[in-house]
């Protein structure tokens, strides 16, 4: 993992890759690698500490793409491929989606990146919208699509906007691609499910005699968590199911945890309800092979495709999910496991007891989940597609790294670039000698005090001049 400095220069530590005015990657004033000019440089605008994030831009930097990712947020030592570079934005917060736009637009600019991928139609949808970027790859993610545009006039301007802009969407499931529709967008779209590794996440013998229900989700109320509370406790009343001695077991972490915990003591079942805390997703599988039966109970549309469901199914668990948003299309019924409808704890006490009661029921939905994982939702052959869609998204963009400059704004901010060859030498990096005010002043107050950066080969955006 490594930190691109600020893309205009700078770089004082020779190991520290930047990027020179002609976008070339530079160790120590020199191409890192002149041979590679076929090499796909991709842009990718996202939130860094994003678990989907992480695993798309890891999976692209395997298969050997130049990956800059642009973020607000620093990422955790560890979490990415060492081949991946940093740009930090000098803005935080919700505000920061639109004051970052002008450092998003110089970022990708100097990158010399064949086009930029945005993931999330909604903050960073809005920042590439006023960033005056054309024709980026932008990849809906659900609540982008399906709650924010109905915030406010605004916000529906600037999703509709940024995706009208794009050259291609991509979206994990059917439905979103419907729901993008129903906005009036008619940006062609792609659908690439988020995908699992069939050979990380297999089955595995049970260690421990309890029967668990289980689930692995953020404890947000859209998740339905009650819903799996009060469908456990009703099926408790069934004295078959009782016997079993059966645990809930609920992975994640989120606000709505007190609550829930209330719920569970309220209900009378506080010692058979387990909450796991957060966990890492390296630990998932392990987690999944000490459930008898995985639920899913989203309220909200926004879950448009159910990563943590499939997970299951490829460790040969049946699942139990609600009909929200796309979490239907993962689940075969009555073939992988059950689709009940959401907030009907009645009907999770049922399937429950059902499932409980036939262990041979149990291991056939579990094997049938497995093999339809394997047939649809296998993580290399989603990469793959994500690839053929980036090849065309690049001929697609023209022969001008970063795309056509389509408008007077990105012709005058390329003129600009082109004047920055005079620099001027500081103490603490290099700052060009025309940086307007405002971006030195931007520079002073994100590099210093309680913002200054964690480590020395952590450099943020802009640097202090």
């Amino acid at each position: 993992m490594q930190y691109i400095p600020d893309l205009f220069g700078g770089g004082q530590d020779p190991a520290i890759p930047r990027i020179d005015a002609n976008g070339l990657h530079m160790i120590g004033g020199r191409p890192m690698k002149d041979e590679a000019q076929a090499r796909m440089k991709i842009a990718i605008l996202t939130v860094a500490s994003n678990i989907h994030a992480i695993r798309w831009i890891n999976a692209l930097a395997e298969r050997g793409l130049d990956i800059l990712v642009i973020t607000q947020q620093p990422p955790l030592p560890g979490d990415y491929h060492p081949a991946v570079h940093f740009a930090l934005l000098p803005f935080r917060g919700r505000l920061a989606y639109l004051f970052n736009a002008p450092f998003v637009r110089w970022f990708y600019h100097r990158s010399g990146a064949d086009f930029l991928h945005v993931h999330y139609a909604g903050g960073y949808g809005a920042t590439v919208w006023l960033s005056g970027v054309t024709r980026p790859l932008i990849s809906v993610w659900g609540g982008d699509v399906y709650e924010v545009p109905f915030r406010s006039r605004l916000h529906r301007m600037a999703v509709i906007g940024a995706l009208g802009r794009a050259s291609r969407i991509t979206s994990t499931s059917h439905v979103m691609k419907t729901q993008v529709k129903r906005l009036g967008v008619s940006t062609p779209i792609d659908v690439v499910p988020f995908g699992v590794d069939t050979g990380t996440f297999q089955p595995r013998a049970k260690r421990d005699g309890r029967f668990v229900v289980g689930t692995v989700k953020t404890l947000k109320r859209k998740y339905g968590i009650d819903t799996l509370i009060r469908g456990f406790a009703g099926a408790l009343h069934d004295p078959a199911f009782l016997a079993l001695d059966p645990e809930l077991r609920i992975a994640g972490g989120g606000p709505e945890r007190q609550s829930y915990e209330l719920l569970a003591k309220c209900l009378g079942i506080g010692n058979r309800v387990t909450f796991l805390g957060p966990i890492r997703h390296r630990d998932v599988p392990a987690t999944l092979h000490g459930f008898d039966i995985y639920a899913a109970l989203s309220r909200d549309d926004s879950e448009s495709f159910g990563v943590a469901i499939i997970e299951a199914s490829a460790c040969g668990l049946p699942v139990v999910v609600s009909d929200a948003g796309g979490l239907p299309e993962v689940v075969e019924q009555e073939v992988t496991g059950f689709v009940i409808p959401r907030d009907d704890p009645a009907a999770l006490g049922e399937r429950l007891r059902q499932l409980a009661a036939a262990p041979a029921l149990r291991a056939k939905l579990g094997e049938a989940g497995r093999a339809r994982v394997a047939r649809l939702y296998e993580w290399s052959d989603n990469v793959e597609a994500m690839l053929g869609i980036y090849e065309r998204v690049r001929q697609e963009q023209g022969r001008f790294p970063g795309g056509f400059f389509r408008n007077y704004r990105e012709r005058r901010m390329r003129r600009r670039l082109k004047k920055q060859e005079a620099r001027a030498l500081t103490e603490d990096g290099i700052a060009f000698a025309d940086e307007p005010r405002w971006f030195r002043m931007a520079s002073a107050k994100r590099n210093s005090g309680a913002n200054a950066p964690a480590a020395d080969n952590i450099i943020a955006f802009p640097p202090s001049s």
